[in-house]
């Protein structure tokens, strides 16, 4: 898993479901998500249903086995790639 799609199944467990939302929360373009959100789906960690009231939104929401591993990053952190660390201001020793 790309180190931007734990971005966007942290933010949808954290209660950021619609991708409008999820896009400036995450601060991606509408067509960069849509390809993560695909990408997630396929992999069984994201599962979207259509909004009953508006049928032009679709709401995401991990699958059991996204939820399992958003919980297993919680507890143990992620391992940020030594190039991206000096952007996010992390170190080796921090975790995600």
């Amino acid at each position: 898993m790309s180190l931007t799609e734990a971005m966007v199944l942290c933010a949808i467990d954290g209660g950021c479901r619609y991708a409008h939302d999820l896009a400036d929360d995450v601060g991606l373009s509408p067509s960069r998500l849509s390809r993560i959100i695909a990408s997630l789906e396929r992999k069984g960690l994201l599962e979207r249903e259509q909004n009953r009231a508006d049928r032009r939104h679709w709401q995401n929401q991990p699958t059991a086995k996204g939820r399992e591993i958003v919980l297993q990053m919680k507890t143990e952190g992620i391992d940020i790639p030594p190039a991206l660390e000096s952007i996010m201001g992390t170190s080796r020793n921090e975790s995600f």
